[in-house]
């Protein structure tokens, strides 16, 4: 079985219209993932809520959930302060929800990026001085593309990562060492 193949697996991706969420729409897509495409809407995504997370999952014996978090979870800070909370409340909202479903065999991982270029954050690279300066603390010295959190996404929900749950995986080019 090849390690990242998705085939037969159904991704339910929130916010997944641009961004962060668009890139891991394409490429669970690509990896042979049905993959259902949110809206900002309520009605519909209540539907797709109703469908989903855990009751299937539980009676299948087999999923993964994956929280978008931050590496602001990771650290204090006195402009961004509650948000930087409720992204620590992430981490342990996974390790919480791994304890109640890992014996059902459903698997839940938290990514935690660092500086994406998306739109979310446009204010902090939009010209070259504002990235170079929110880059340069980064060892790889450059802020991150959708598509690298993507590939995390994708290694978390195949069988690749099929032995890690309550985890928090941080893509931060770096940031945070």
């Amino acid at each position: 079985m090849e390690l990242f193949d998705l085939t037969g697996k159904v991704a339910i991706i929130t916010g997944s219209s641009r961004g962060i969420g668009k890139a891991i729409a394409i490429r669970m897509a690509e990896h042979g993932a049905r993959v259902v495409i949110s809206s900002r809407k309520a009605g519909p995504c209540e539907e797709v809520a109703s469908e989903m997370v855990s009751p299937g999952m539980i009676e299948r014996r087999d999923g993964a959930i994956i929280i978008i978090s931050s590496i602001g979870g990771l650290r204090g800070n006195t402009v961004i302060g509650a948000y930087n909370i409720s992204k620590a409340a992430d981490f342990q909202l996974a390790r919480n929800l791994a304890h109640e479903l890992s014996p059902s065999n459903i698997r839940v991982n938290c990514i935690a990026p660092g500086l994406v270029k998306t739109d979310f954050a446009k204010a902090l690279w939009d010209t070259p001085e504002a990235e170079k300066r929110s880059s340069s603390g980064t060892p790889l010295r450059r802020l991150g593309e959708p598509d690298d959190i993507a590939g995390a996404a994708v290694f978390l929900a195949s069988k690749a990562g099929s032995w890690m749950t309550g985890q928090a995986v941080v893509v931060d080019g770096g940031a945070t060492v």
